[in-house]
């Protein structure tokens, strides 16, 4: 279970969470950080937090990470692939270290602790208590390479907690060190999410979604690692990953049985319906709309029931599970949530021919 903040010790490892990391460079021979999320690496069950909370950044050093800082011992630096000579420095992708976990240390894959609230973007600190009715933010995907400048994305850390920013720079070089003996991390990207120097190793992360509404799904973005000109800085998921091989696995196992969804016409309205999944508490619906020239993505609420009719669209035909390739048209797919923050893949789409007029949104 999630503690009742972010700062206190959690008996299961997931992003977002305080670590400590004994490193003799620091203060107080802990560098306190944030657990960005809990990966398996090459099989290895871990997490990855900020390599510079290391002693020795861009290299391992077994450094023994600890939780609620100076409590018990859960794991040691596993990976920290070496960085490159780049003048009178030495470069890497990304600023990432993996640490393993002790086989007797709880951890769940894909989640991420969630709080109250988010401060509005642009400004902080956030909410750093535990959300006990909403504990998790649930991973689902990794980026897809496609963040631009203006785009908000979200950040969680035990010292700022829950903020968010838009992205004001896409590929953007930091440095770590004077210029005679520097760590560089290449191509990072920055954004106005307000962070403190407890946040590093931290997750970012996007809702999904042509809104970004707010709600249980996520997609990993990266981990927050510094500043510059004023900005927090992040490094992409898709960077670390690169730095560790393609071999980091971060989202949620699928253990539910995938819905099997079914459609109809509801007068003139597209309805959809399943049988009940075992396991699932909620289901969560996906929409997208084409209008003739715009794909709009919408994660609808989640519903309880098994069944849904959209009383905002306005349909022609069912056309079943075969897609439409011309006109307008929207397609629904529903995913499986459980109690604990289980998941199942997405179902198979189910198409209606739409027109171009609706009724609440347009």
């Amino acid at each position: 279970m999630i503690p009742g903040n972010l700062l206190y010790r959690s008996d299961t490892m997931v992003g977002g969470i305080v670590i400590g990391i004994e490193n003799q460079y620091a203060p107080s021979g802990r560098a306190e950080c944030s657990l960005g999320f809990v990966a398996d690496y090459n099989g290895v069950r871990g997490f990855v937090t900020a390599s510079h909370c290391t002693p020795y950044e861009f290299g391992v050093d077994w450094s023994l990470v600890h939780q609620d800082y100076g409590g018990r011992v859960v794991g040691y630096e596993y990976a920290d692939p070496q960085g490159y000579q780049c003048g009178y420095g030495m470069c890497r992708g990304s600023d990432a270290s993996f640490f393993k976990l002790d086989d007797t240390v709880p951890s769940l894959r894909g989640l991420i602790a969630r709080t109250l609230s988010a401060a509005p973007p642009g400004t902080g600190p956030g909410s750093t208590t535990s959300d006990a009715s909403h504990p998790y933010f649930i991973v689902t995907g990794v980026d897809q390479g496609y963040y631009f400048v203006g785009m908000n994305v979200q950040k969680m850390g035990w010292k700022a907690g829950w903020t968010s920013g838009a992205i004001v720079g896409t590929c953007v070089d930091h440095q770590n060190g004077p210029w005679y003996s520097f760590y560089g991390t290449t191509c990072a990207y920055q954004a106005t999410y307000a962070d403190s120097s407890g946040d590093s190793g931290g997750p970012v992360f996007t809702f999904p979604g042509t809104a970004g509404a707010v709600g249980d799904l996520v997609e990993l973005a990266g981990v927050q690692f510094g500043e510059r000109t004023g900005y927090a800085m992040f490094s992409k998921f898709s960077r670390i990953n690169n730095d560790f091989g393609g071999n980091l696995v971060a989202t949620r196992p699928l253990t539910l049985g995938t819905p099997s969804v079914s459609g109809a016409m509801n007068y003139n309205n597209p309805s959809i319906s399943w049988a009940a999944v075992t396991g699932a508490t909620r289901y969560q619906i996906i929409r997208v709309t084409f209008d003739g020239s715009t794909v709009r993505v919408d994660y609808l609420p989640q519903v309880t029931s098994t069944s849904f009719v959209d009383g905002v669209t306005l349909a022609t035909s069912y056309n079943g599970t075969t897609p439409i390739g011309s006109g307008i048209y929207a397609w629904y797919q529903v995913i499986a949530i459980g109690g604990s923050s289980e998941l199942s893949a997405p179902s198979t789409a189910v198409w209606f021919q739409t027109t171009n007029t609706c009724t609440g949104r347009c």
